[in-house]
């Protein structure tokens, strides 16, 4: 792994830290297929872009190692969303660009001879492998020159005097990679949170190193429904309010439908056909739904309950207040009364 990571800033202002991982690769004859095959796997688990070398045609060994990946993968992939991102097969020492030609024209063309020929001769490795992953693609890149190839190992690289037209493509495939940088996710839109990355590759690395990569494309295809449920629900919630809040019945219902349109809106904008996680995440919201019809309805007879000893005890207040003003008339009357009351004749001469 590179030491230092390259910090990218989104145009959404999000920043992207990337780390570039390189391993023995899918091809190594002095390792088993198998191994390679897993090597491979463990990689593309860690990484949202897989970039795998090859030189001029695919070999047979080659092809061999890659239709072990290939059905393994295919073997747990969900029909909802391919479980991993981009898979780039970087043919190096192409030489059959055509001249006048803008690197982004000669590689389109690339892209489309390979994909034909692949696909002519290896139709069901190709359907797999796109199952697979989201992008399947294919990029030449020139001699770099003898600037590189025939330096000693440690020998430093004069970069000025690598061959232009490497460099020419060398730079397009680097825009290609980094200006549409995407984070790591488990599926199409379950990007992975810088506190979801860590856990979700621990449970993936150790289901492929118990099991094979197929349980580990199953279990992407898991995390991915699962994070996808989680989010839906989390959208759900906050759409319908803080769950201790009483309001009537038909203001609660409506609140619930505009969150249902807020989670069907939740799928909508990711291009995404997965029953399975809208099916999980039906089962929690109306669960949900009930629970909080449940409180709310507990609530709302509390609240009646307290408006209607509020109202009998305002009654009870009204009715003192009378009686109280009433014993206080009659008392002023018998007063009044009792000071125009006539003397006795007797009570002159006392």
């Amino acid at each position: 792994m590179w030491s230092t990571p390259y910090y990218l800033t989104q145009s959404d202002g999000r920043r992207v830290a990337i780390l570039l991982i390189d391993t023995q690769g899918l091809f190594d004859p002095d390792q088993s297929d198998q191994l390679n095959a897993n090597i491979f796997a463990a990689s593309t688990i860690l990484s949202s872009r897989q970039i795998c070398n090859m030189k001029g045609v695919l070999a047979q060994d080659q092809i061999t190692n890659l239709t072990i990946f290939a059905d393994q993968a295919n073997t747990g992939a969900s029909t909802d969303a391919a479980p991993f991102q981009h898979l780039d097969v970087l043919v190096r020492d192409y030489d059959h660009f055509e001249k006048g030609v803008s690197p982004a024209a000669n590689q389109a063309k690339l892209h489309a001879t390979y994909n034909k020929t692949f696909s002519r001769s290896h139709e069901n490795i190709l359907a797999k492998l796109q199952a697979a992953f989201q992008t399947v693609s294919w990029f030449g890149l020139p001699n770099p020159g003898s600037a590189v190839t025939d330096r000693e190992d440690n020998d430093a690289i004069n970069v000025a005097a690598i061959a232009p037209k490497y460099q020419q493509h060398v730079t397009h495939y680097m825009h290609l990679i980094f200006d549409k940088t995407q984070p790591k996710s488990l599926g199409r839109g379950a990007t992975l949170s810088k506190t979801e990355f860590i856990p979700c590759t621990k449970r993936q690395l150790q289901v492929l190193q118990e099991r094979n990569a197929a349980a580990a494309a199953a279990d992407a295809a898991t995390l991915n429904r699962k994070i996808h449920c989680d989010r839906a629900f989390d959208a759900y919630e906050k759409a319908m309010g803080p769950c201790d809040e009483c309001v009537q019945e038909d203001e609660l219902e409506k609140r619930h439908c505009r969150a249902l349109d807020v989670v069907k809106m939740y799928f909508h904008d990711r291009g995404m056909n997965m029953e399975q996680a809208k099916a999980a995440v039906k089962v929690r919201i109306d669960e949900q739904y009930r629970r909080r019809k449940e409180m709310n309805s507990l609530r709302l007879n509390v609240e009646k309950t307290n408006e209607e000893m509020q109202a009998q005890r305002i009654k009870a207040k009204k009715e003192m207040r009378a009686e109280l003003l009433k014993a206080k008339e009659e008392m002023q009357a018998r007063r009044s009364n009792a000071g125009h009351a006539p003397r006795s004749v007797g009570s002159f001469f006392t």
